[in-house]
């Protein structure tokens, strides 16, 4: 058995597909879930901005909030970040090794506030949407491995078999190792 092959990668490739499409799909959730409590609390400057606590969030889904919100896509883009900061926090976090983090706050500014956003708001991609696609992937990298042995397995008897020049043309070896009427195979 190789250690590598077409079939390897294909499958590769669409398990590496899927799971980006898992993390989109958690991405979008996330930050289309803060961005909604951001315009429901009315978080639209940096005197109402808001900290993912205040939102309701917390543990794993925090932390996954922080780090989407600080990322690229339309909708992080939107949400505005301000550190928040007190002159105690200040001076312990310079007495420390490690420095504290500061907390973050986010609101969506008014200008950021469009049509745009609220598109993208609206086109989430469903749990029917990511199933089918996976489905989708998956069916396509068990077509292409399929495809891509039957070719394996096609060129490497086209260039394995036996041949010889004849006057007529070209004749495939039997056997015995000596050429066919015709040029056709005896069995």
């Amino acid at each position: 058995m190789e250690i590598f092959s077409i079939e390897t990668l294909v499958y590769t490739v669409a398990f590496a597909v899927v799971l980006a499409m898992v993390y989109y799909f958690f991405m979008q959730r996330i930050t289309s879930e803060a961005a909604e409590k951001l315009i429901l609390s009315k978080a639209d400057s940096k005197e109402s901005a808001k900290t993912l606590d205040e939102l309701g969030f917390s543990g794993i889904k925090k932390k996954l909030a922080k780090r989407f919100l600080s990322g690229g896509n339309m909708i992080a883009k939107a949400v505005e970040s301000v550190k928040t900061e007190d002159e105690n926090d200040k001076k312990e976090s310079a007495d420390l090794l490690f420095k504290k983090e500061t907390e973050l706050k986010y609101y969506i500014p008014g200008e950021n506030n469009g049509d745009k956003l609220k598109k993208h708001l609206k086109d989430k991609l469903s749990v029917f949407k990511l199933i089918l696609a996976a489905l989708i992937v998956a069916a396509s990298a068990f077509v292409f491995s399929n495809a891509a042995r039957f070719l394996e397995n096609y060129a490497k008897n086209v260039f394995s078999r036996k041949v010889i020049p004849t006057p007529t043309g070209i004749a495939e070896q039997n056997d015995t190792g000596a050429p066919s009427e015709n040029g056709e195979l005896t069995e």
